[in-house]
């Protein structure tokens, strides 16, 4: 499972994406990777999502 963050997630971001779009740029996607475990809590079973990395963030981009 991938989290993806798309650059547009605060007022910057988003003026930033905005003026990549403009200028006919490449967009970046940001994501996190992360996977999710499934365990028994008071007899039910729940689902968390977990960082597979910790102190990374994947920046994709195509040219």
């Amino acid at each position: 499972m991938m989290n993806v963050l798309r650059d547009g997630c605060s007022e910057r971001g988003t003026a930033r994406l905005s003026r990549r779009k403009r200028r006919g740029e490449t967009l970046f996607e940001y994501f996190a990777p992360s996977y999710v475990e499934v365990r028994k809590v008071d007899g039910k079973m729940v689902n968390t999502k977990r960082p597979l990395l910790f102190n990374y963030v994947f920046i994709r981009s195509s040219v």
